[in-house]
């Protein structure tokens, strides 16, 4: 994917979303959050008016365990870009 849109003259953003926990909350709960929370954003009719140049992206949901945060939750996300990204787009 990264080899075609560079060919293209198009450019890659890597952007990591990071949802803070507590103790309290169960591991089902924060990923059936950030799960709504991504379909809300990628899904409606904001995204489709505002997707100026974007050409596609990449999403991986990665979760860690440690003894002080129990379960971290990162969103992973790569898109792709017809051209480079303005600042509106990567703020």
């Amino acid at each position: 994917m990264m080899e075609a849109v560079q060919a293209a003259g198009g450019v890659m953003d890597f952007t990591t979303y990071t949802v803070r926990n507590h103790k309290g909350h169960r591991l089902r709960d924060v990923w059936d959050a950030v799960s709504a929370a991504w379909r809300a954003v990628t899904g409606g009719e904001e995204c489709m008016r505002d997707k100026d140049g974007l050409l596609g992206w990449a999403r991986i949901v990665e979760i860690t365990h440690t003894a002080r945060a129990v379960w971290h939750v990162h969103a992973h996300v790569i898109y792709a870009w017809a051209s480079a990204v303005s600042e509106r787009h990567s703020a």
